[in-house]
């Protein structure tokens, strides 16, 4: 009696042998077809390890460039870096004379998380810290994770990552009698028990079983984040010995993704019934949008709501994009480089310590009688020290100032002294990523001015 994953496999095969039978796609079918699958791997992956970009969100980023300022900028760093790695993938796998390699790994690893950057952490004692996430670097901290049965789950330690490594791809080149299906899903596998990275292996999992199911002539499967709980259960009864329930999941997977296929051959449409259901409800919520009362007869908690989420999701990530491109612009220039930023309100101020703590200063501190009387003012003070060159100064110092009157926001560049408005946004109004990159390159050019005027 045939079990059912070799049903399955069955229909696979059935399901690939009357694709190939049929003729070529179009280019334009085609195009459309794999820009469905990018899509959806895009979109699900991300939202799987926790990215909010939604669906209609991640199509319009995609495809029109288009992105909502309801999200931080990490979130649309990781999907154009999650997006470059499928298109990687896709280039990998039609040369089957390069095989893949464990450089290979480390540079889509490099590219789904685009930079370095600190994360929370807890040290094996429990207690809280930060660390600094290297991307293409192995982990050079454990990691592990709580099981659904609330049992602690350790993956490799660091010090024996780079041998497993070494083991697994050794595996990987020379399997060679199982199922694509099968050693596809044993490579997610393997992987994800290492957990050679400090962050971004389940995506980086995910992207090495869609590679070995593209160099085997498969489309990519989908793993959809409405069947993380599914995927999460399968993943767990591997590490108890039973791979089974897995291996019938990524089967699963791809007849839906051979499905999809068929359906272009047909000519019949790629969107599935949700996919309009997700764009009317993003339209109801644009309409919504521009059918608010006025700001003014907004609640005390609405008007902090929208005021904190401005902040914490578009000006202080603003803010961040701009230090960071003057620091890696110009700093070598200069012997030193400082920061500090300051929260003023009401006649009081506020070191800067981390964004959350200004989201929270504020939500203390605003209240219903002074909301229309004080403003706020965030202060990031930037000083570029002792130049490298024959200076007329002695430093070079600039400040990004956003100041809030409950009406509007004003971004105010000083520099030496001198002050110019960026820009002045009512409220509720949102800057696209090109106004963004626009501002950005408006502050380079006045700092490359000043240093250009402090030369001897």
């Amino acid at each position: 009696m045939e079990s059912n994953l070799e049903n399955k496999i069955q229909k696979i095969e059935l399901l690939r042998s009357q694709i190939s039978s049929l003729p070529p796609l179009s280019q334009e079918v085609e195009k459309a077809l794999w820009d469905k699958f990018r899509l959806e791997w895009n979109y699900n992956s991300n939202h799987i390890e926790g990215n909010t970009i939604s669906y209609v969100e991640a199509k319009q980023f995609l495809f029109k460039n288009i992105t909502a300022n309801l999200h931080t900028m990490r979130e649309w760093e990781e999907m154009t870096g999650h997006n470059l790695a499928v298109e990687t993938i896709k280039e990998w796998a039609s040369n089957t004379e390069q095989p893949l390699n464990e450089s290979d790994i480390r540079s889509l690893h490099t590219m789904i998380l685009v930079k370095n950057y600190w994360s929370d952490a807890v040290t094996p004692d429990g207690a809280k810290t930060r660390r600094e996430i290297v991307v293409g670097d192995y982990k050079s901290f454990p990691n592990s994770v709580i099981t659904n049965k609330g049992e602690l789950f350790h993956y490799t330690d660091p010090m024996n990552v780079a041998a497993e490594m070494k083991e697994l791809m050794e595996w990987y080149r020379t399997s060679t009698n199982d199922h694509p299906v099968i050693k596809a899903t044993d490579f997610h596998y393997k992987f994800i028990r290492i957990h050679p990275f400090d962050d971004g292996n389940g995506r980086l999992a995910r992207l090495l079983l869609n590679y070995e199911l593209l160099v085997n002539g498969f489309p990519p499967v989908i793993i959809k984040s409405i069947d993380k709980k599914k995927y999460l259960n399968c993943l767990q009864a591997a590490d108890s010995g039973n791979f089974e329930p897995f291996y019938e999941f990524i089967a699963d997977c791809l007849l839906w993704s051979l499905e999809l296929v068929l359906k272009a051959h047909n000519g019949e449409s790629l969107e599935e019934p949700d996919d309009l259901e997700k764009e009317i409800s993003l339209f109801k919520k644009k309409i919504k949008a521009k059918s608010v009362q006025p700001f003014t007869q907004f609640s005390l908690e609405d008007k902090k709501k929208v005021i904190l989420q401005q902040l914490n999701e578009l000006y202080i990530p603003l803010i961040g994009r701009i230090e960071e491109k003057v620091r890696d612009s110009f700093t070598e220039m200069f012997d030193s480089f400082s920061h500090n930023s300051v929260l003023t309100y009401n006649g009081k101020a506020f070191p800067f310590d981390n964004p959350m703590k200004y989201i929270k200063l504020l939500d203390e501190n605003l209240n219903q009688n002074e909301f229309s009387v004080h403003e706020f003012i965030l202060y990031f003070y930037n000083h570029f020290i002792t130049p490298k060159f024959k200076s007329k100064v002695e430093q070079i110092s600039f400040t990004v100032e956003i100041r809030c009157n409950y009406v509007s926001f004003d971004m105010i560049f000083w520099i030496n002294g001198e002050g110019k408005v960026i820009k002045n946004w009512h409220i509720t109004e949102t800057i696209d990523t090109k106004e963004q990159d626009e501002i950005v390159k408006s502050v380079l050019k006045m700092v490359l001015s000043e240093i250009d005027k402090s030369i001897l």
